[in-house]
């Protein structure tokens, strides 16, 4: 028998030649090695440099949350304390301001009371008043008995009398002058009571807005948030959720450009397979994968081309036996796993890709 073309051949049989039809060839599955990782990659944790690590209070493989504590720095006891420290010195100065205002608004409220009494009628000098008029009547009606008598015949008024009248008179005139006189003093203490109830008046709504000022505190406000960053420099959070996958530093040593530790999400991992330049052609994004490795055990990660590279260059997984090499001409496929339990706890473990041929007749993977 001899092959004489890619769609039939020639059969000698009992001398009798006849050409029959080759089957359809099936379409060749791509191989490629590959290797896991997180799909988000690993995100380096790093710590400001010149810091003495104190605490790693988790392990490798321990599940955290965005703003969980991954280490813990020096200088973490001093500056709780300094913001311990901060704080109290706040809240006692925001006391003393409480403090100083409320009396300085019970001064206020006292002086607006002093205005109103200044203002109100004033018993004392109504009285005075009423003293006054009664000792100008008085002297009215000496004066009127007076100028009576004075009017009288001289043989009908004795002389006694009359100096008698007059006496009553000049008494009447110093009564007078002396009541008014009081009057007048009176109401010039006042007028003197009313200006310094409208000093005091406005001194305490002075006191009350200085108060006021002093009770916000701003500079010993931003004192405390001060105090907070200093210790939240101190502490080593976590940006993101995820699983320590590597715990690079130790206790007591110091920070520097060196990575404390490495965080991934590792709830969804993906294999970076590297496929033969001559292969790529029968891969698409979207295709079925089976992805194997002797540490599974006989089990089997599937998943789906998500995206295909567009640069050559040499592979970096080398196959398992063979001598490491960098000549072969690769491009980088992504593959998203349907299940990343297994693949979770084996980031950079080396694997064997089978990429599903695709049936160009129905454009669908051939398992």
């Amino acid at each position: 028998m001899r092959v004489i073309s890619v769609f039939a051949k020639i059969v000698l049989l009992s001398g009798l030649v006849f050409v029959a039809p080759l089957e359809a060839a099936q379409p060749r599955k791509v191989a490629a090695i590959g290797r896991l990782q997180p799909r988000s990659g690993a995100i380096a944790i790093t710590a400001p440099p010149g810091e003495r690590i104190e605490q790693l209070p988790l392990a490798v493989g321990s599940r955290v949350e965005a703003g969980d504590e991954l280490a813990i720095l020096s200088g973490h006891k001093a500056r709780l304390l300094q913001l311990e420290l901060a704080s109290q010195q706040r809240d006692e100065a925001r006391d003393r301001a409480s403090a100083n205002l409320a009396a300085a608004r019970a001064l206020h409220e006292e002086a607006l009371l002093g205005v109103e009494v200044v203002e109100s009628v004033d018993a004392e000098r109504i009285a005075q008043e009423a003293r006054r008029a009664a000792a100008v009547l008085a002297l009215e009606t000496a004066r009127a008995e007076f100028d009576r008598l004075s009017g009288l015949e001289p043989r009908l008024v004795p002389i006694q009398s009359l100096e008698r009248k007059l006496l009553l008179v000049r008494q009447a005139e110093i009564d007078a002058g002396t009541q008014r006189t009081l009057l007048e003093r009176m109401e010039a203490a006042t007028g003197l009571r009313r200006r310094s109830a409208e000093l005091k008046l406005r001194s305490a709504a002075a006191n009350v807005a200085l108060a006021e000022s002093s009770a916000r505190l701003d500079s010993l406000e931003k004192a405390v948030e001060v105090a907070k960053m200093s210790v939240e420099l101190a502490r080593v959070r976590a940006p993101c959720h995820g699983r320590i996958i590597e715990i690079v530093g130790r206790v007591g040593e110091m920070t520097g450009l060196r990575p404390i530790l490495r965080l991934a999400d590792t709830d969804h991992m993906q294999v970076v397979a590297e496929v033969y330049e001559t292969d790529i052609r029968r891969v698409q994004v979207g295709q079925e994968v089976k992805v194997t490795a002797e540490v599974l055990a006989g089990q089997s990660l599937h998943g789906r081309v998500v995206e295909i590279g567009t640069v050559i260059g040499s592979n970096e997984v080398q196959a398992l036996g063979m001598a490491p090499t960098a000549e072969e001409r690769i491009i980088k496929v992504w593959i998203d796993l349907d299940d990343s339990t297994l693949a979770a706890t084996l980031i950079n473990l080396q694997v064997d890709v089978e990429f599903f041929p695709i049936d160009a007749s129905q454009g669908r993977a051939i398992p």
